[in-house]
């Protein structure tokens, strides 16, 4: 791979900038409103706060502490496999399939959020789950390509 040539620049510049509208749209902003209005709608019960409580997979959890335990979950993940699998692309060259594959776990999970509906809440905690590991994962690898891409001074 040619350091500095642009092609392969703009290309990883414009991965850059298709990737942030995962945090943007997802983690922060529009999802979680329509996740706490969606689980407040499955509420099973309230607390003694009169808080929303939801049955993931059958366990109690307050309706607006899931999505967080959900993000914690996916970043633990992330953290867990991280050093593995990195190693593991490092070794066989095949970051670009590592990338790939992360992206596509993230893209059709995404797509799979669409059907989120408060019926069913714990598919979409888990499709959550899984668009943040493919997320998170797919950076590790995205990261790992400007030595190659770039010399030192850019």
């Amino acid at each position: 791979m040619n350091k500095n040539d642009p092609r392969i620049t703009n290309g990883w510049a414009m991965y850059d900038w298709a990737n942030s509208v995962y945090p943007l749209v997802i983690t922060t902003t529009i999802f979680p409103i329509y996740f706490t209005s969606q689980a407040e709608l499955a509420a099973v019960s309230l607390d003694e706060a009169n808080r929303a409580v939801v049955k993931f997979f059958g366990v109690p959890v307050l309706a607006t502490s899931l999505l967080m335990y959900a993000i914690s979950a996916a970043f633990l993940i992330v953290a867990a496999v991280s050093p593995l699998l990195t190693a593991l692309a490092d070794y066989s060259g095949r970051k670009k399939r590592f990338m790939q594959g992360f992206c596509y776990l993230g893209a059709l999970s995404c797509a799979g959020l669409f059907f989120f509906t408060a019926a069913n809440l714990s598919l979409a905690v888990l499709l959550y789950v899984c668009a943040t590991v493919g997320f998170a994962g797919s950076l590790v690898f995205y990261n790992s390509y400007l030595p190659d891409i770039a010399t030192d001074d850019r």
